[in-house]
């Protein structure tokens, strides 16, 4: 039996039109205090928990303002499985090289950018603000620190 395990992380810059989730827009990182608070519901279920996670998903928001530390304190306390699939929603302006070097050292292998499309032509009404040209830099960017991401197979023109 498997166990999928979702940590909200509410706080992002600002909410995008199509956004249902509860989130706090306006925040530039994930308050300690939150983290603390999920640290103390994990450490609440998991000495009788009789199963360990073999997916944790980081969902948000946008979890990619959380500091890596607290990420690699995160998935420590949710215990998951080894070979566990763990997945960072991120947002392209929220990361950098440095960043994702760091979310893959505290244990996060795959990386879900919030990108409708990396062309200012093709971008819908409901676009997120983040998913225009800055996309391409931070896909490209992401493809060394996670191998789990790759290239596509074939390139087209960008712009």
């Amino acid at each position: 039996m498997s166990l999928g395990l979702y940590l909200h992380i509410p706080y992002c810059f600002s909410k995008c039109r199509y956004c249902d989730f509860y989130s706090a827009p306006g925040q530039r990182g994930v308050p300690r205090a939150y983290v603390d608070a999920l640290l103390r519901e994990l450490s609440r279920f998991a000495p009788d928990a009789p199963l360990r996670p073999d997916t944790l998903y980081f969902g948000g928001g946008t979890p990619s303002l959380l500091d890596p530390a607290d990420a690699a304190r995160l998935i420590a306390a949710a215990q998951p499985l080894p070979g566990a699939e763990i997945t960072l929603e991120a947002n392209p302006e929220t990361v950098t090289e440095d960043s994702l070097r760091a979310f893959r050292e505290a244990g996060v292998n795959r990386i879900s950018f919030g990108v409708q499309s990396a062309r200012e032509s093709r971008r819908g009404p409901l676009s997120p603000p983040h998913a225009g040209p800055g996309s391409r830099t931070s896909a490209a960017t992401s493809c060394w620190p996670c191998p789990i991401i790759r290239r596509p197979s074939s390139t087209r023109r960008w712009s």
